[in-house]
């Protein structure tokens, strides 16, 4: 079996616990970073899928930019995280690029000013900011974890309804 296989073949309750890890990696940069979180929250939804509803259109500084591009990195190395914690097969790089997160990312990288690049290609400005996410997910990984806790039992909660 290979890896896209593996992942899934995983079972719903696995896909519904990387899912929050995932959705509560993106929501817990995206509030150290000063994005602001929208009203509809923070979701993952019966059949493993999730969502974090964060304001995801920078302001166009290039600050606002690298905090929406780290953002939406950090969601994928949570997952990884948990993944490798659990020992669940992890995604590799090419399915990370793949993303949704990764081609968001991609599109608001175009945006960065000549200055913030300063020279730089514009994968090596990604590079920088890949490692940053999952640095910051190793830095904040109880913060995500017991967000994700939370989202868990709120999905739960909401089944037993």
């Amino acid at each position: 079996m290979n890896l896209v296989e593996t992942i899934e073949a995983e079972d719903v309750q696995t896909r519904i616990s990387i899912a929050a890890r995932h959705e509560a990696g993106h929501a817990v940069m995206a509030a150290e970073n000063g994005i602001l979180l929208r009203m509809e929250g923070i979701m993952v939804g019966q059949d493993g899928r999730g969502l974090a509803c964060y304001c995801k259109h920078p302001t166009g500084t290039d600050a606002s930019l690298e905090a929406a591009v780290v953002a939406s990195f950090v969601g994928c190395y949570a997952e990884n995280h948990f993944r490798r914690l659990h020992g669940y097969a992890e995604r590799d790089y090419e399915m990370l690029m793949g993303s949704l997160d990764w081609a968001e990312a991609r599109k608001l990288e175009c945006l960065f000013s000549d200055e913030y690049r300063a020279g730089r290609m514009l994968s090596t400005v990604q590079n920088e900011l890949e490692t940053r996410a999952e640095q910051s997910v190793a830095a904040k990984w109880t913060a995500i974890e017991g967000l994700a806790q939370v989202l868990m039992m709120k999905e739960l909660s909401r089944r037993s309804r």
